[in-house]
Parts: C-alpha cells; structure tokens; sequence
C-alpha cells in the first residue's frame, strides 16, 4: 500500500498482521514505515524502537527509511521536513 501512497492502509494492514504474528519485526518495520510516510513521526520512531528491541539488526534499515524519506522532502525543496526526519532518526 506504500508504494500506491496510501500509508493509512499499510499501517492497518501492518497491524492487523502483528495481532497475528506478534513481535515479527518485519510487520513492525512496515507499520514504521506507513506512520513515517503519513507525517506521524513520533508513532514512526515508537514503533521502529519496538522492531529495534526484538532485533538489532533492524537498525540498519530503519536509517536507511529515514534518509530516504529525507532525501525525498529535499527534492520537494522542502528541508525543514528533511531536517525533522533527520532529527528523529537520532531518537531510534
């Protein structure tokens, strides 16, 4: 759903498949990534430190998230949201 642009439904689904599969970091990562696209950072950054606790290796890829969406709102010439991404990715 990410990639149609539709963070609310990846979130719902990503969710739906965690009371599922509780604790799989991979439906974590993806209910990270939806709140992240949405603009919900703070949710973002709580959910990503919950994959991050069940598994270090998480890191990585929640950095890369980040920067990418980062990277995104530059192009848009938007950097007061890059920044903020930025900032919160220091949070993790």
């Amino acid at each position: 759903q990410l990639s149609l642009g539709k963070p609310q439904e990846a979130i719902e689904a990503a969710s739906k498949a965690n009371e599922v599969a509780p604790g799989n970091t991979s439906n974590l990562f993806y209910k990270g990534l939806g709140e992240l696209y949405a603009g919900n950072i703070a949710a973002a950054t709580s959910t990503f430190q919950e994959a991050i606790k069940l598994d270090k290796d998480m890191l990585a890829s929640i950095k890369n998230a980040y920067e990418r969406l980062a990277q995104s709102y530059e192009q848009q010439n938007n950097p007061g949201n890059a920044k903020a991404i930025r900032d919160a990715m220091t949070n993790l």
